[in-house]
């Protein structure tokens, strides 16, 4: 039987860091092509395009008789991706917009970010408002393009000129992010912005005015005046605002906790097709949260996601075709399909599910290679966290190898097929031990092998070895950590960029380059990888290869911060203790700094007491409160922590 994930890691899983709502860069979904938070398919695209120009595509072809863009499927047939091909190259503006939303989102052709930006820039000079916006969107999170928010800005500036308001709001939002101060013109002008789109009925602009004001960008932060405009949005329909008025209710943030109306208001958002809160709506039948349990509900409205290719949807249901319970039948079929779609998307949860599968026999004859495979798979996709429990789980169980020579049996299948996670596997026995005697260099020799095949996750380990074991790596004529941190970054593995980036800051081995480290700390932020989110802050807080901006460093250092990285709390408590880059709060700043030492951080166990001194007894119990909601969500807060957390909230008060 497969085990049973916990209602606070689906919470993990679909919210993140729900608790406090971090400030929505919404305006940057490339798929959001309307801007009522929703995903666009690309016929939904062509029914856009075609609305704007009336109906008619035929003036983009040089004249001749109308004919539709799409099949009575709505779907993109070759024919019609070859016709939009030949309108973009003859020189059709809202053509080319087209062909760069295709290639951004990898609709009908292969994801191609560079040609993405090459047809928005041929239909943006032209004056394309969309493209232009798409354009601008590119340059603010740095797809296909070094990363500039001057330039975003500028294209968004245009956009909005011509009454596209996705750009407006993206244009306003830059604004208040490049402001600094509350009371500087440009904070002001751009809250101006926001809010007289908001007042003129536009959705997107009341769930930006919303963040705005749950962040506190520009503004005194205000969860009550945030709820206000979410609502506004959400009576309009906005899914994305319905979505962020649920978890509210949900967590108790800024509004009294009502389950049952989180429920609804989730219910509402999922019937109108948004795919995450279909999801979440599944996860609370399943669960019983706030709602009867009821796995039939459950199945219904993680099929609708996973069928939006939700990966998150397709783990849990496969999970639940894989036990059979609460009155659904068992279908291994369907189990093991839904599993490997999400498995293949990165989902770890269902990685691991399927390792189990293949070494206990579990709906599928068991296979140790297969079964070690996505054991790697998971491992390798860098969450400390699933790592942990992907070892944890696999040292329970008596039929995982507990010697090198069954180690090796194990892999020999996927090593005759030069296999880099089978090397990979058993590097990481060697390395962690289990079962075997722990060998530094025997592993690094294991993780060259899977670092020769292109493994990133085995060349990231062989840097950190070399780091760390200098004289065995020489020993070993290993290269250098910068060579191995590199290629495992040049293939997109965050903490390969993280760790090349640190390098590249401290020169270490190589030539000091502030502004190349600071390219490789975004690049792993955008992965929503806590350590590059923190670099990053900190890259900004310093000006150190970026212009310095305190408003934008604490933006980043609360992602990292939300995700529960000790340091990012530590400094942002720091922040908000002084009010540098945000709102001067002394609740928040002992929240964060408390946080950060019931993990063990001990200059935020001194910086909480001493802001404690100054504090009102009914200050401190609002903090507490706060970070005892923030511990149940977020992996890397132990029982241990909470038990640590709990000491120290007590102590004198």
């Amino acid at each position: 039987m497969l085990p049973r994930l916990s209602a606070a890691f689906r919470r993990f899983c679909l919210l993140g860091a729900g608790i406090v709502l971090p400030h929505a860069v919404l305006f940057a979904d490339s798929g959001s092509l309307a801007g009522n938070g929703t995903s666009q398919s690309a016929a939904r695209l062509f029914d856009w395009h075609i609305s704007l120009a009336g109906g008619s595509v035929a003036e983009s072809r040089g004249g001749g008789a109308k004919r539709s863009v799409s099949n009575k499927k709505g779907e993109l047939t070759a024919e019609l991706l070859a016709w939009y091909r030949q309108a973009a190259e003859s020189g059709n503006a809202e053509s080319q917009s087209i062909l760069g939303a295709l290639y951004e989102s990898g609709q009908g052709v292969e994801m191609d970010l560079d040609a993405a930006f090459a047809w928005y820039w041929k239909a943006a000079e032209q004056g394309n408002a969309r493209a232009q916006y798409h354009l601008g969107a590119m340059y603010l999170k740095g797809r296909g393009v070094a990363a500039d928010a001057q330039e975003a800005a500028r294209w968004f500036k245009l956009a909005s000129d011509q009454g596209e308001l996705s750009a407006r709001c993206a244009y306003a939002i830059s604004l208040l992010e490049t402001g600094g101060a509350a009371a500087s013109e440009k904070a002001r002008e751009g809250l101006r912005i926001l809010k007289a789109t908001a007042e003129g009925g536009s959705g997107e602009a009341q769930l930006n005015l919303g963040s705005v004001y749950m962040k506190g960008l520009g503004v005194a932060k205000s969860p009550e005046m945030a709820f206000k405009f979410f609502k506004q949005a959400a009576d309009s329909g906005n899914t994305e605002a319905q979505m962020a008025i649920a978890v509210m209710l949900e967590t108790g943030n800024g509004v009294k906790k009502d389950i049952g109306a989180a429920l609804e208001w989730y219910r509402k958002s999922a019937q109108l097709g948004c795919v995450r809160a279909q999801t979440i709506l599944g996860s609370m039948y399943e669960e019983g949260s706030g709602v009867a349990k009821n796995a039939a509900e459950a199945v219904k409205w993680y099929s609708k996601a996973a069928e939006q290719g939700d990966a998150n949807a397709q783990s849990f249901l496969g999970m639940l075709y894989a036990r059979g319970e609460q009155g659904v039948p068992r279908d291994p079929v369907a189990a093991l399909e839904c599993l490997r779609s999400a498995g293949a998307a990165g989902i770890v949860p269902s990685q691991v599910a399927l390792a189990l599968c293949y070494e206990r026999g579990e709906m599928v004859p068991v296979d140790h290679a297969e079964s070690l495979r996505w054991y790697g798979r998971a491992a390798a996709m860098g969450d400390a966290p699933a790592q942990a429990l992907v070892w944890s789980m696999r040292s329970r169980e008596p039929r995982m190898p507990r010697t090198l020579r069954e180690a090796r049996e194990w892999v020999d299948k996927s090593m005759e097929d030069g296999n880099a996670e089978g090397n990979l596997a058993v590097g990481m026995l060697y390395l962690k031990g289990d079962g075997l005697s722990r060998n530094v260099l025997e592993a690094a020799k294991w993780f060259r092998k899977a670092a020769d095949l292109g493994n990133a996750f085995a060349q990231v380990n062989l840097g950190l070895i070399v780091q760390s074991e200098s004289s065995l790596a020489r020993a070993a004529g290993e290269k250098n950590q910068a060579f191995w941190f590199r290629k495992a970054a040049e293939q997109g593995n965050a903490e390969g960029q993280v760790n090349f980036g640190r390098m590249l800051a401290g020169g270490v081995g190589l030539e000091r380059n502030l502004e190349g480290a600071a390219h490789y700390f975004l690049l792993a932020a955008d992965q929503d990888y806590a350590p590059g989110q923190f670099y990053l802050g900190m890259a900004f807080a310093s000006g150190a290869g970026v212009r310095r901006n305190e408003v934008t460093a604490a933006r980043w250092l609360t992602k990292a911060a939300n995700q529960g990285y000790a340091e990012a709390q530590y400094q942002l408590g720091k922040m908000c203790a002084s009010g540098a880059g945000t709102l001067k709060d002394a609740v928040e700043a002992y929240c964060w700094l408390n946080l950060a030492a019931a993990q063990g951080h001990e200059k935020s166990a001194e910086e909480r007491d001493a802001l404690g001194i100054g504090m009102l007894p009914e200050q401190v119990a609002d903090a507490n409160k706060m970070a005892r909601l923030f511990f149940p969500q977020h992996s890397a807060c132990t029982s241990e922590n909470y038990a640590r957390l709990n000491l120290a909230s007590l102590k004198g008060r």
